[in-house]
Protein backbone atom coordinates (compact mmCIF):
# COMPACT_ATOMS: atom_id res chain seq x y z
CA UNK A 1 0.00 0.00 0.00
CA UNK A 2 1.05 3.43 -1.42
CA UNK A 3 0.69 6.66 0.34
CA UNK A 4 1.40 9.67 -1.39
CA UNK A 5 0.83 13.33 -0.10
CA UNK A 6 -0.34 15.67 -2.36
CA UNK A 7 -0.99 18.95 -0.05
CA UNK A 8 -0.42 19.79 2.96
CA UNK A 9 -1.68 23.22 4.55
CA UNK A 10 -1.82 24.93 8.07
CA UNK A 11 -4.72 23.09 8.81
CA UNK A 12 -4.74 20.10 6.49
CA UNK A 13 -3.35 17.00 4.86
CA UNK A 14 -4.76 15.36 2.02
CA UNK A 15 -2.89 11.96 0.80
CA UNK A 16 -4.12 9.36 -1.87
CA UNK A 17 -3.76 5.74 -1.02
CA UNK A 18 -2.96 3.41 -3.87
CA UNK A 19 -2.12 -0.12 -4.32
CA UNK A 20 -0.34 -1.52 -7.73
CA UNK A 21 -1.64 1.76 -9.06
CA UNK A 22 -5.13 1.63 -7.93
CA UNK A 23 -6.27 3.68 -6.25
CA UNK A 24 -7.76 2.35 -2.80
CA UNK A 25 -8.75 5.84 -0.91
CA UNK A 26 -8.12 9.90 0.10
CA UNK A 27 -7.34 10.70 3.59
CA UNK A 28 -7.94 14.41 4.45
CA UNK A 29 -6.60 15.22 8.14
CA UNK A 30 -7.96 18.18 9.34
CA UNK A 31 -6.48 20.18 12.42
CA UNK A 32 -9.53 21.65 14.43
CA UNK A 33 -6.44 23.64 16.62
CA UNK A 34 -8.97 22.95 19.54
CA UNK A 35 -9.04 20.69 22.56
CA UNK A 36 -11.00 17.12 22.23
CA UNK A 37 -14.53 18.33 22.05
CA UNK A 38 -16.61 16.75 24.92
CA UNK A 39 -18.99 14.89 22.51
CA UNK A 40 -16.73 13.33 21.21
CA UNK A 41 -15.17 12.39 24.57
CA UNK A 42 -17.96 10.67 25.41
CA UNK A 43 -19.04 9.19 22.66
CA UNK A 44 -15.55 6.77 23.33
CA UNK A 45 -15.85 6.60 27.34
CA UNK A 46 -18.25 5.62 29.60
CA UNK A 47 -17.11 8.45 31.94
CA UNK A 48 -15.60 12.08 31.34
CA UNK A 49 -12.59 12.18 30.02
CA UNK A 50 -9.72 14.84 29.98
CA UNK A 51 -9.88 16.82 26.61
CA UNK A 52 -6.35 16.52 24.55
CA UNK A 53 -4.91 19.61 23.65
CA UNK A 54 -5.34 19.40 20.25
CA UNK A 55 -8.27 17.32 17.81
CA UNK A 56 -7.72 16.28 14.31
CA UNK A 57 -10.98 14.72 12.31
CA UNK A 58 -9.68 12.52 9.68
CA UNK A 59 -12.15 11.10 6.96
CA UNK A 60 -10.99 8.51 4.81
CA UNK A 61 -12.75 8.50 1.27
CA UNK A 62 -12.99 5.02 0.26
CA UNK A 63 -12.91 4.00 -3.72
CA UNK A 64 -14.14 0.83 -3.40
CA UNK A 65 -15.41 -1.07 -0.03
CA UNK A 66 -12.21 -1.87 1.78
CA UNK A 67 -11.69 -5.23 3.82
CA UNK A 68 -11.06 -4.86 7.69
CA UNK A 69 -7.16 -5.84 6.38
CA UNK A 70 -7.21 -2.52 4.33
CA UNK A 71 -9.06 -0.92 7.08
CA UNK A 72 -6.57 -1.92 9.92
CA UNK A 73 -3.29 -0.57 7.74
CA UNK A 74 -4.96 2.93 6.59
CA UNK A 75 -5.46 3.08 10.73
CA UNK A 76 -2.01 1.87 11.34
CA UNK A 77 -0.72 4.75 8.81
CA UNK A 78 -2.28 7.09 11.22
CA UNK A 79 -1.26 5.73 14.44
CA UNK A 80 2.76 5.89 12.72
CA UNK A 81 1.74 10.06 11.50
CA UNK A 82 0.47 10.66 15.19
CA UNK A 83 2.41 8.57 17.73
CA UNK A 84 4.53 11.54 17.93
CA UNK A 85 2.26 13.97 19.08
CA UNK A 86 1.91 13.92 22.98
CA UNK A 87 -1.67 15.41 23.30
CA UNK A 88 -3.53 14.79 20.20
CA UNK A 89 -6.76 12.79 19.80
CA UNK A 90 -8.09 12.28 16.87
CA UNK A 91 -11.62 10.88 14.97
CA UNK A 92 -12.11 8.76 11.89
CA UNK A 93 -15.09 8.18 9.48
CA UNK A 94 -14.73 5.74 6.79
CA UNK A 95 -16.89 6.93 4.13
CA UNK A 96 -17.45 5.48 0.36
CA UNK A 97 -16.27 8.30 -2.48
CA UNK A 98 -19.25 8.18 -5.00
CA UNK A 99 -17.55 10.17 -7.75
CA UNK A 100 -13.23 9.63 -9.09
CA UNK A 101 -11.36 12.27 -7.96
CA UNK A 102 -9.60 14.04 -10.69
CA UNK A 103 -6.59 14.89 -9.15
CA UNK A 104 -4.99 17.04 -12.16
CA UNK A 105 -3.06 20.30 -10.56
CA UNK A 106 -0.45 21.02 -13.56
CA UNK A 107 -2.20 25.17 -14.11
CA UNK A 108 -4.42 27.25 -12.39
CA UNK A 109 -7.08 25.95 -13.24
CA UNK A 110 -6.84 22.40 -13.26
CA UNK A 111 -5.75 23.22 -9.60
CA UNK A 112 -9.23 25.21 -8.64
CA UNK A 113 -11.08 22.64 -10.09
CA UNK A 114 -9.12 20.26 -7.80
CA UNK A 115 -10.11 21.75 -4.50
CA UNK A 116 -13.44 22.34 -5.17
CA UNK A 117 -14.17 19.06 -5.89
CA UNK A 118 -11.89 18.09 -2.50
CA UNK A 119 -13.90 20.58 -0.99
CA UNK A 120 -17.21 18.98 -2.00
CA UNK A 121 -16.05 15.74 -1.28
CA UNK A 122 -14.77 16.16 2.57
CA UNK A 123 -16.44 19.47 3.56
CA UNK A 124 -13.66 21.29 3.91
CA UNK A 125 -12.68 24.62 2.79
CA UNK A 126 -8.91 24.44 1.56
CA UNK A 127 -7.35 26.62 -0.41
CA UNK A 128 -3.89 28.00 -2.03
CA UNK A 129 -2.19 29.47 -4.90
CA UNK A 130 -0.70 27.77 -7.84
CA UNK A 131 2.67 28.73 -6.86
CA UNK A 132 3.06 27.08 -3.64
CA UNK A 133 2.56 23.56 -5.28
CA UNK A 134 5.79 22.77 -5.65
CA UNK A 135 6.73 24.04 -1.57
CA UNK A 136 6.29 21.92 1.39
CA UNK A 137 3.51 23.57 2.97
CA UNK A 138 0.89 25.21 0.60
CA UNK A 139 -0.46 28.75 0.79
Amino acid sequence: MNFERLFITESNEFYRVALDYKDLAYIMVTDTLKPTPREYLLSIMDEDGESAENFLNVKIAMCSELSQKERTKLRGFLEDLFSYKPDLDYSVEFFLLDEEMDIRSSNEEELAAFLAQVNRVFGTNVSFQFSSTNKLIQK
